[in-house]
């Protein structure tokens, strides 16, 4: 043949992702590939529509997710128009979706990121496919030396038509477009016959029909050759002349024909090997894609796809094998009627696929109504109108097992080639390498995510057999290590199976080496097969043969179940009636599981161990056991958790410094023939000795002869080397244990174990040796890592258990003692009665110390010598009674008092310092000083009067931990009782009685502060002015006061106090020289204390005490004085103003009501207060409009009416007041020096005004303050009253109705209700978007507006908010994105008008990244969202998908876009499951209204001019169903009748109400309006 030349690669490249485009085209271009790319598929196709046929490329590349087409669509779209042209579909994540493109037509289909070597090795296939042909025309023409030759071959996707595939001398646009179609043209049946045709004339043979074609190209004779492939015809060769050819010498005919079937048969394996090598791609491919495909839906589909696409079929299915239930499942169908295919059949009628699927064999049936292909059909007789004439199915194999059937159908005879057998059995074996591979992972991820689940290990092992049995299509055993006594390592026990007659049977098998088959595969640690149970007769054999055989088993495999580090944990069995059943190709898939299942159930197993070890710690610890009973639940625990035999365990004596004691020794576990532990003396260097040595000892097995292997330590296992000295003394302590030989020990392990505790200071760690504690098997055992580590985490947990058990035992006594001192403490601090409190303290002293009686004996203030009993218990009164004072130098409590130290006396009678008095009476005594700060404020005792009585240090220290209990709590009282003194003389100032009265109330609560004689108030009104006796108190005969009220100059020492403003503390007045008071009043006074009454900084008053013991009042009580002083000086000052703020404010509010003109009323109420503050003048402040309609609003001397700005500093805070709605007074200092007392005027809800109240600097006190707020808030309802009154006679006299009906609601104000919706919106607006939907006329377009109001206000410290309202109602889709960019534009006050030409997408998008920009850079330092609220968002179903999925992936891709919808029923439109918003949006049903916000709507619009009978009000929440829209048009319509009726009644001169009836509101209903207006006239 003549090799034609290369044909140069050329391809289309469409992808939305610029980086991936570029990556394609330069590595393409490096192996020399012509790249052109697009961006979207519109240019793509824009660009083929150009191209000729001589341009096409060698193949077009698409990504299967464009933005403006999907992958389905574009596929359609291509070889539509394009059926010839090659289309290779590359996926990202939706394989699924991709693999639909076989079934469409595409070529191949690759998944991202590409494999480069395979796309080239395509894009060569496809530029091989047509170099074949067009070598075979290029060659036959040169041969035969005819001018044209056509190869024509068999579309298997369009059969039975041929089409041209190579050509020379004939146009390319006539070959790529002439289609022979088998029905039409008589000269392919004579083809189909294997023969060749030779004809001179074509114009003269009827059965050639191209006559014109013919013609039209001068051909004349031609030579057809046939192309077959065992007997089919795949094709033939044209070969035309354009002058007729004489074929009537025979010999010479003959000639040419033997050479040009020699030259057709080596075309037709021409494209044979061509075809071979497509399908090899094919398989290939397939791989590729399923390389990591672990869903069966998409390996079914996947598979499907191919096989269709590939052999032409017109259906295919596959389906499952279920071998239990004798029966296939559907899996996967394609082509017309697949969703009419059976789900479930079975073998016996289940046609050609329940044949495949039964033997295991592949089948073709050339045609299926043929005697000889004698089968059931697989579809015509479920799927009306299909006609299945030839089927071709194959087994889904893997190793010996069917695990389901590919079957392909068509709808023409015999129309499956040999190969493409040959081709489905290779897509089969790929999908049965899948599908065990996708069950693989589905169990191994099922056994993982269960093992992290649940604790259950039953449930575990119940899920390991169900999965092997998934796998294997056997039966399955699970046989797990012993955990019975005395069995260890060494048997095999059957845990869970899949047979449910050998469910609860108690199976065990032997693993010593050599024992079984199960111990081989344990020993090699690998799966074991045997193919013939009945024949087998190697060794070892089976334990249970005779078992396996009465199953009827014959196959069997056992594979075993290893964990960590190869730890043997059992072994799964798996049994089967088949001879020859298991492959390794199974044993290996059911390794990898078992691998994976023995990290599970070891794992599950430690988890278990680790649980079992915290409720051993918290067991131990609940509640507080003796020594034994909690040493005896260790050993419980310890043999529970290790599952040992036996274990002891050896408590340590910390006394002794020994090893534990015969009483003390516990076990658990059952001994030899109901023996004891052996009792022995403790010795230093026992076996317990070294363990304590080494921390720990293991030994694995103890053989009767030859070496040990011996390891110390727990964390980090050593061995002891078998020359060294630890190891000839260990098995020497071994050897000889009796316990060891008599109980059979074969491993053990021994721990000392060791309380560990951290110093208070430091990181230091304390150890305390507690016990030896042993684990002990009458098995060798092995101990793995994960054992070691929960035995040494439950060692460590009892070493400190039994460590504080001893501690709390040692702590116990004291304890009492404590707990003792701190029931007394707690119940002397209870008490706040000082009194009481005494006698609690001496009781409780003498019940600790189990005492005859006890004493407490105080200081009194300011003296260290005047020492009174204040409290006794058992000491008779003819000895000492309260009240008494010590004598001089005499008593035990005068040394306590100068040592501050406790003091014991055995036999008071023989005390050097002893008071006579009580030598008789007690013999016994101890005393403590009550201290306070290192302060002695008394004594506390206890004595007693047996003679044998001896009072030791303990109990001193027990009375010393009292008394600083008592002390702080004799502390407390009399601190209680100051702050209760304060605070009752707090309530008394704020009950507003007159003055006398509160002064008197100031003297009895200063008497439970500090103690006086008497007392006086004075005030000063002036230094010059005598001072004015308020109150007084002691003073039995008060005479002539007015000798002491001097005035301040004329008093030195009431001068200097005035002053200096501060207390003022005479302790001995004896030894003052201002004090010249000499009056027998006065004269036994020997110490004094004056507090200063100060109110703001002005002295008013003065406070004095008088006391007759010397030194009483001391330095340390002016603090408590001054307290005192501070509330004293407030209630007499607030007496005195209130009094007079009162009654003004009560003659105001009485005159309210007579005013009818704003004017007059305004100017009462600053007269008055100018009058009451001392204030230098007065102003109102008025908006505007209200003071234009005041009349005669002028100003007098020192009253002013002016409009009010926001250019003074006074009247700032009016721009504050309207911002906030605030209505609190405020005072503002300005520059001149002048003080303003400023309050706001509203009405109705507006600020109309202010009122200001100016004075000298600091005139104004917190009382002048809430005077000024009173007369504001009283002018606020004159004013309102009058308001009203206006109100309402305009509104009789317009007649108006303040209703809005039909038009949203645009003001915030009149907007109630839906404050959970609003609510919701608004707190998760930042990262959602919602739609809203409902009936008409709910509200929904009122909500959206309140929604832009709020967003506008809201202050958020990470968000910035921009609410944009849009109604797209009459918007057509051609202007959707103009309309968008309207709205967005408009949140900065900009508009851009339509630019000429289409304005789409991308141009809104472009724009819209612009705004965001300019808005992101306005806000620096918060986030922003401009929220679209787009209105009557019904428009929407008018537009086509891909319109809606554009706006989708606007609010996807760009974080910074958010929208609210509102709608009439869109859910089933944007919420539907088939819309591309489906998801996307959280649903809001905006239903009728609460009943309290539609109770605003009815009654706030006419508040203060109208109102509503209670009844009417029910009647219209009934009949509107509280639905927005209808309680506005009742509402309305019931005002109107109403003022008719109102009218009616003026007319008739009788009084009207303004009130709306039920009447009213019925007539509205009945009577029903059809226009309605707000504020409309009626």
């Amino acid at each position: 043949m003549i090799m034609a030349e290369s044909k140069l690669l050329r391809v289309l490249l469409a992808d939305d992702n610029p980086e991936v485009r570029n990556s394609v085209e330069r590595r393409l271009s490096k192996r020399g590939v012509n790249v052109q790319t697009f961006s979207n598929a519109r240019e793509l196709l824009a660009h083929l529509h150009t191209l000729s046929p001589d341009d096409m490329p060698t193949a077009v590349i698409t990504d299967y997710v464009l933005p403006d087409m999907s992958g389905d669509q574009l596929v359609r779209e291509i070889l539509t128009s394009y059926r010839q042209l090659p289309l290779i579909v590359v996926s990202g994540e939706d394989m699924r979706g991709s693999i639909r493109s076989y079934g469409l037509g595409a070529y191949a289909v690759m998944q991202k990121p590409l494999d480069y070597n395979e796309l080239i090795v395509i894009l060569r296939e496809l530029s091989e496919t047509d170099q074949v042909a067009m070598e075979i025309a290029g060659s036959l023409k040169d041969i035969t030396e005819f001018g044209t030759c056509l190869v024509w071959e068999l579309d298997r996707k369009d059969y039975p038509n041929y089409r041209i595939t190579g050509w020379s001398g004939c146009d390319r646009e006539f070959a790529s477009t002439t289609i022979m179609w088998e029905n039409k043209y008589p000269r392919i049946t004579k083809l189909k016959k294997g023969k060749a045709l030779f004809i001179e004339d074509v114009h003269k043979v009827d059965y050639f029909i191209d006559k014109k074609a013919a013609e039209a190209r001068g051909w004349v004779s031609l030579i057809s050759l046939p192309m077959m492939r065992q007997g089919k015809l795949i094709g033939w060769i044209d070969c035309y002349k354009n002058e007729q050819h004489d074929f009537k010498n025979e010999q010479r005919k003959k000639h040419q024909l033997v050479y040009l079937l020699n030259y057709t048969k080596l075309a037709a394996q021409a494209l044979y090997a061509r075809q071979l090598k497509q399908y090899s791609r094919v398989v290939h491919e397939t791989q590729q894609n399923l390389a990591g495909a672990l869903q069966e839906s998409l390996i079914y589909n996947t598979i499907l796809e191919k096989a269709l696409a590939t052999t032409g079929a017109d259906y295919g299915w596959i389906y499952r094998y279920n071998p239990e239930g004798k029966y296939i499942e559907l899996g996967a169908a394609a082509g017309p009627g697949a969703d009419k295919v059976e789900k479930k059949r079975y073998l016996t009628k289940g046609g050609i696929t329940g044949k495949v699927a039964d033997k295991g064999i592949s089948l073709y049936v050339r045609d299926v109504d043929q005697p000889e292909d004698a089968y059931s059909p697989d579809v015509q007789v479920n799927i009306k109108g299909l006609t299945e004439k030839s089927v071709l199915a194959v087994p889904l194999r893997r190793g010996k097992r069917t695990l389901g059937v590919l079957t392909v159908s068509s709808r023409h005879i015999d129309f499956f080639l040999p190969e493409e057998m040959q081709l489905l059995t290779s897509l089969a074996a790929i999908a049965a390498v899948s599908m065990e591979r996708d069950k693989l992972a589905y169990h191994l991820q099922g056994i993982s995510k269960l093992a992290a689940e649940t604790s259950d290990f039953e449930r575990l092992a119940q899920y390991v057999v169900d999965a092997v049995h998934d796998l294997t299509d056997a039966d399955v055993n699970l046989w797990l290590m012993s955990a019975e006594e005395n069995e260890g390592d060494h048997y095999l026990r059957l845990r869970q199976t899949s047979i449910h007659e050998r469910r609860g049977e108690d199976i065990k098998i032997p693993t010593a080496p050599g024992s079984s088959i199960d111990a081989v595969a344990l020993q090699k640690k690998r799966f074991q097969i045997v193919d013939n149970i009945r024949d087998y007769s190697g060794e070892p054999g089976f334990v249970d043969k005779e078992a396996l055989l009465g199953y009827n088993w014959n196959s069997f495999m056992t594979v075993p179940l290893l964990g960590k580090q190869g730890e043997a944990l059992g072994v799964i069995s798996t049994m089967s009636r088949e001879v020859n059943r298991f492959t390794e190709e199974e044993g290996n898939l059911v390794q990898h599981f078992a691998n994976q299942a023995a990290l599970a159930l070891q794992e599950q197993r430690h988890i278990r161990i680790l649980q079992e070890l915290a409720n051993t710690g918290e067991q131990l610890t609940v509640g507080r056991s003796d020594a034994k009973a909690l040493l005896d639940k260790v050993v419980q625990f310890a043999r529970q958790v290790t599952h040992a035999d036996l274990t002891v365990l050896y408590p340590y004596d910390p006394v002794k410094k020994l090893y534990y004691d015969d009483e003390s020794i516990v076990f658990s576990g059952t001994l030899k023939d109901g023996q004891k532990i052996p009792s022995q003396k403790p010795r230093e260097n026992g076996m317990a000795a070294f363990v304590r040595r080494y921390e720990a000892m293991i030994v694995e097995y103890i053989p009767d002869m030859g070496e040990l292997e011996i390891q110390t330590g727990l964390r980090k296992p050593t061995a002891l080397k078998p020359d060294s000295d630890a190891h000839q003394e260990a098995t020497k302590f071994i050897r000889e244990s009796k316990f060891v030989k008599r109980e059979n020990v074969q491993a053990f392990i021994g721990v000392s174990l060791r309380a560990e505790e951290h110093q208070r200071k430091g990181s230091k760690i304390h150890s305390h040796e507690v016990a030896v504690l042993y684990f002990n098997f009458r098995a060798p055992r092995h101990f793995s890592k994960e054992e070691l580590q929960v035995i040494d985490i439950f060692c460590h947990q009892v070493a400190n258990v039994i460590h504080r058990n001893r501690l709390f035992y040692s702590l116990r006594k004291e304890r009492e003692v404590l707990e003792g001192v701190y029931q007394s403490a707690l119940r002397i601090m209870q008490e706040k009665n000082q009194r009481t409190l005494l006698g609690e303290i001496v009781a409780e002293a003498v019940r600790l110390l189990h005492g005859k009686g006890g004493v407490v004996y105080l200081l009194s203030n300011g003296s260290r010598q005047d020492l009174t009993l204040v409290a006794s218990k058992g000491l008779k009164k003819k000895y000492m009674k309260i009240g008494d004072k010590l004598p001089e130098g005499k008593g035990l409590a005068r040394e306590v008092i100068d040592t501050k130290e406790y003091r014991i006396v055995d036999n008071y009678s023989e005390f050097h310092n002893k008071i006579d008095a009580l030598a008789d009476f007690y013999t016994a005594v101890v005393e403590v000083p009550l201290l306070f700060n290192n302060d002695v404020i008394g004594v506390l005792g206890v004595f007693d009067d047996h003679d044998k009585r001896v009072f030791t240090e303990d109990d001193a220290a027990v009375l010393e931990k009292l008394a600083a209990q008592a002390a702080l709590a004799l502390y407390n009282g009399r601190l209680y009782e100051e702050l209760d003194a304060l605070n009752q003389t707090g309530l008394e100032i704020a009950k507003q009685a007159p003055l006398q009265e509160i002064a008197n109330r100031i003297l009895e609560q200063l008497k439970r502060v500090i103690d006086y004689d008497k007392a006086t108030i004075q005030l000063i009104e002036g230094k010059d002015t005598p001072r004015k006796e308020l109150a007084h108190a002691g003073y039995d005969q008060p005479g002539n006061r007015d000798k002491f009220c001097r005035p301040v100059n004329q008093d030195p020492l009431i001068l200097e106090i005035v002053e200096s403003k501060k207390i003022r503390i005479l302790s001995d007045t004896n030894q003052e020289e201002l004090w010249d008071i000499d009056d027998p009043d006065v004269r036994d006074v020997r110490s004094w204390a004056c507090m200063p009454l100060i109110y703001g900084d002005q002295i008013t008053g003065l406070l004095m005490l008088d006391h007759k013991t010397p030194g009483y009042y001391l330095e340390k009580d002016i603090p408590k004085l001054e307290r005192f002083a501070l509330q004293a000086a407030i209630g007499i000052q607030n007496a005195s103003e209130e009094h007079r703020y009162l009654r003004s404010l009560n003659e105001f509010s009485t005159q309210i009501n007579d005013y009818d003109d704003k004017t007059l009323l305004i100017r009462a109420a600053l007269h008055r207060l100018i009058e009451v503050l001392k204030a230098q003048r007065a102003f109102c402040y008025l908006n505007e409009s209200e003071y234009l309609q005041l009349e005669g609003a002028k100003s007098d001397e020192k009253v002013s009416f002016a409009p009010y700005t926001y250019d003074d500093k006074e009247n700032q805070a009016l721009f504050t007041w309207e911002q906030r709605g605030g209505n609190r007074a405020e005072v503002v200092q300005t520059d001149d020096g002048a003080q303003h007392l400023i309050g706001p005027l509203w009405a109705e809800g507006k600020l109309i005004g202010a009122l200001d109240v100016v004075g000298d600097k600091e005139s104004f006190d917190s009382n002048a303050v809430s005077f000024f707020f009173a007369m504001t808030t009283l002018a606020r309802q004159g004013l309102y009253g009058i308001h009203t009154q206006e109100r309402k006679t305009t509104a009789f006299k317009r007649r108006t109705i303040p209703y809005i009906v039909g038009p949203p609601i645009f003001s915030h104000s009149n907007f109630y209700g839906r404050e959970n919706i609003v609510r919701l919106i608004l707190d998760s607006l930042h990262q959602n978007n919602f739609l809203i939907e409902d009936e008409r006329r709910i509200g929904k377009t009122s909500l959206l507006y309140h929604l832009k109001y709020q967003l506008e206000q809201r202050n958020d410290s990470d968000y910035v908010f921009f609410p944009v309202y849009l109604n797209i109602q009459a918007t057509k889709e051609d202007e959707f994105w103009g309309h968008l960019r309207d709205s967005l534009f408009s949140i900065q006050g900009k508009a851009r008008p339509f630019e000429t030409g289409k304005y789409d997408y991308f141009d809104f998008r472009s724009d819209m990244v612009m705004v965001l920009n300019e808005l992101e850079n306005q806000t620096a330092g918060r986030e922003i969202r401009v929220v679209l609220l787009m209105d009557e968002v019904d428009q929407l179903k008018n537009y086509n998908e891909i319109t809606l999925s554009k706006l989708r992936r606007l609010f996807q891709e760009e974080a910074r876009l958010g929208i609210v919808m509102a709608g009439y029923e869109v859910k089933r439109h944007l919420n539907h499951i088939t819309s591309p918003w489906y998801n996307q949006l959280v649903l809001l049903k905006l239903n009728a209204m609460k009943e309290e916000n539609a109770r605003q709507l009815i009654m706030e619009p006419v508040r203060g001019v109208y109102s509503y009978a209670s009844d009417a009000v029910d009647f219209i929440l009934k009949e509107s169903m509280c639905k927005p829209y209808q309680i506005q048009k009742i509402c309305h319509d019931a005002v109107a009748a109403m003022l008719n009726r109102e009218h009616q009644l003026k007319e008739k001169g009788q009084k009207a109400d303004a009130m709306i009836t039920l009447e009213d509101v019925m007539e509205a209903i009945i009577n029903k309006t059809d226009d309605h207006t707000d504020e409309k006239p009626v």
